[in-house]
């Protein structure tokens, strides 16, 4: 295991309290946090067990991130772990996100994932996806900063849910060079279906102003699911936020499918999506439509 960053002592006596995201888990001694991947020691350290391990790991086109307008028509080295901070009913990548078997693979270090595409013309960099990046931290922010090091041509990718603390998104921007964040609704939404802490749409939103700021290429991904974030108050509270950063980010509404605890919801229904595409359009200038046939 790697020793975390982002942490401090917690109330009790060998507890740590980490800071790595906003729900700030407490956590005794052997325990792990909300995201399963993050372990209290028996001396008030506080360490990574997912550092290295790479259960997911594939080429992919930068289309499939989803990515519209940052380098169309190339592939990039997709690389995946295990854990997740939030707990969305309707995941669709829970076998990773909500787990934490993948911490038993064979180990892959920063060198040995750079080394993978070194030389690869055809290759656009590494995207950090398949589960939620930020809890891989430490493995994300060495893997970067050593991939800008060697090649400095090639490109680090993060696919997010933004739910971070800012210190650590700000040490790790100057690495990035572009972030496909996922706007999932209003408050309510993360604290009902996605099991958020009190302010999580305020932080997610911090998160996303912070890349646009820092200049990284941004696009937004929203998951369009019938009666649960569909509503008018729903979709203006994320297109008028787009939109105050700039008309010109990328805005991807998709389609969700039945999955892990909302197996019994139908697939978004078509006039759904066309609907908030329109409503969209009226502010910004790029809008697509995911998942869809």
């Amino acid at each position: 295991m790697e020793e975390a960053r982002y942490y401090t002592a917690g109330s009790e006596p060998g507890s740590v309290r980490c800071e790595l995201c906003p729900r700030g888990c407490v956590i005794p001694p052997g325990g792990r946090g909300f995201c399963l991947v993050r372990k209290a020691g028996e001396a008030g350290k506080l360490y990574t067990v997912n550092y290295g391990k790479v259960p997911a790991l594939s080429f992919d086109p930068i289309e499939k991130k989803p990515f519209a307008r940052f380098y169309p028509g190339t592939r990039i080295l997709s690389a995946g772990t295990a854990g997740c901070n939030l707990d969305c009913m309707f995941c669709q990548n829970h076998t990773l996100s909500r787990s934490d078997k993948g911490v038993s693979v064979e180990y892959l270090g920063p060198d040995e994932l750079c080394g993978i595409i070194a030389g690869d013309s055809e290759n656009l960099g590494i995207a950090f996806t398949y589960n939620e990046p930020s809890v891989w931290y430490e493995y994300v922010y060495d893997t970067a900063a050593l991939l800008k090091k060697r090649s400095p041509e090639k490109k680090a990718v993060l696919v997010s849910n933004g739910y971070i603390s800012a210190e650590p998104l700000e040490m790790l921007l100057p690495f990035v060079d572009a972030v496909n964040f996922d706007l999932k609704g209003p408050e309510k939404f993360y604290r009902t279906l996605c099991g958020a802490s009190p302010g999580a749409f305020e932080a997610v939103t911090r998160s996303i102003s912070m890349a646009v700021t820092a200049g990284r290429h941004v696009e937004i991904s929203f998951l369009a699911i019938d009666g649960k974030n569909t509503d008018d108050e729903s979709v203006s509270a994320v297109i008028d936020f787009i939109a105050s950063l700039s008309p010109e980010i990328p805005f991807h509404i998709s389609r969700c499918f039945p999955n892990y605890r909302m197996r019994d919801i139908a697939p978004t229904r078509m006039e759904t999506l066309r609907y908030i595409r329109d409503r969209a359009l009226e502010k910004l200038e790029f809008v697509y439509l995911g998942n869809v046939g």
